[in-house]
């Protein structure tokens, strides 16, 4: 009986041993498959890392005149967020991302079906208006609406992402990349468009994606002239 009893018992601990090193493994795989998770979204956003102080002035300059190297696709295409005063390393960049431009680049990417939609939606929300006055970077049917060099790096930009890393952006956070790139090339009049909007409350497309992720704040609606001690082109980039 004694030694029935001691059978049982360790069966009894062994039975507990079990489901606790079970509950451990779950508990651990469940841990890995967040981490896992985490690690398979890239990391999009730039504006993480800007802290906005209400100062116009000073957080357009911060919004606009981002640098570093582009996750997901910098290291990809060798390009950088170049600095609008370094023309020759700024036309390099247009160049780099020019050449996927479904209508005029070198190295055409073909978009069909659902990534032609989504193309069409994110091309109708930005332009190069600056340069050319086009309204929409791309018509309606896909087309390209305009064929300056600085609409056909963001459209390059927008093909690429698509075709190689459709299901790790949405369209907003490609258009967000768009409107980092359309700062770059157009400093001083993407600033003012960011100080009238936040003073105004009212963004257009672009500028609602560039902004994205942030908390943004107004100096109690006064103009804020553009940062004086900034020596910025009109346009970065050939046109």
């Amino acid at each position: 009986m004694k030694n029935n009893k001691s059978v049982k018992l360790l069966f009894r601990g062994l039975a507990a041993l079990s489901f606790i090193l079970l509950l451990v493994n779950q508990m651990q795989i469940a841990a890995i498959a967040k981490v896992m998770n985490i690690q398979s979204l890239p990391s999009l956003s730039v504006n993480s890392a800007i802290k906005l102080s209400g100062d116009l002035a000073q957080d357009a300059a911060k919004v606009i005149l981002i640098s570093g190297i582009p996750k997901v696709y910098g290291a990809e295409l060798n390009v950088e967020y170049a600095h609008p005063s370094q023309a020759g390393l700024m036309n390099q960049m247009i160049d780099r991302l020019a050449v996927f431009d479904p209508t005029y680049g070198r190295q055409k990417i073909r978009l069909s079906g659902e990534p032609l939609n989504r193309y069409i939606d994110i091309g109708l929300r930005i332009a190069c208006e600056y340069c050319c006055s086009a309204q929409t970077m791309v018509t309606s049917e896909g087309q390209a609406a305009c064929g300056c060099a600085h609409s056909q790096a963001m459209r390059g930009l927008a093909a690429y992402l698509l075709q190689n890393h459709g299901s790790e952006y949405t369209n907003d956070q490609i258009l967000q990349e768009l409107a980092r790139w359309k700062g770059l090339f157009f400093p001083k009049q993407m600033m003012q468009k960011y100080i009238s909007q936040v003073n105004s409350g009212q963004y257009s497309a672009d500028m609602a994606a560039l902004v994205m992720g942030l908390k943004v704040k107004s100096n109690s609606g006064q103009n804020a002239p553009l940062p004086t001690d900034l020596s910025l082109p009109d346009m970065s980039g050939g046109c």
